[in-house]
């Protein structure tokens, strides 16, 4: 799976979380798979886990960013509340 980052800033909140759990099962997956593969197979193996882990990054990141937008946001209503 392969995903260009316009396209995860466009996506909703709940299909970044779901991407985000999906993406971590992959890995997880991938690393369980590793410990019965021969040397042959296990490079194979390795860059694709590699490949998943660069995509957690992306994902995660764009979790840390809506978080801390929301947050800010939540904050600043928070302000406008108290100046009344």
């Amino acid at each position: 799976m392969k995903i260009h980052l316009d396209t995860l800033a466009a996506m909703s909140d709940y299909e970044v979380e779901n991407l985000y759990k999906k993406t971590h099962s992959r890995i997880s997956g991938l690393r369980r798979s590793t410990r019965s593969l021969k040397a042959d197979k296990l490079d194979r193996n390795l860059g694709s886990i590699k490949h998943a882990e660069v995509e957690y990054c992306y994902v995660l990141r764009e979790l840390e960013i809506r978080r801390s937008r929301k947050l800010a946001h939540e904050e600043y209503i928070f302000s406008l509340k108290n100046k009344k």
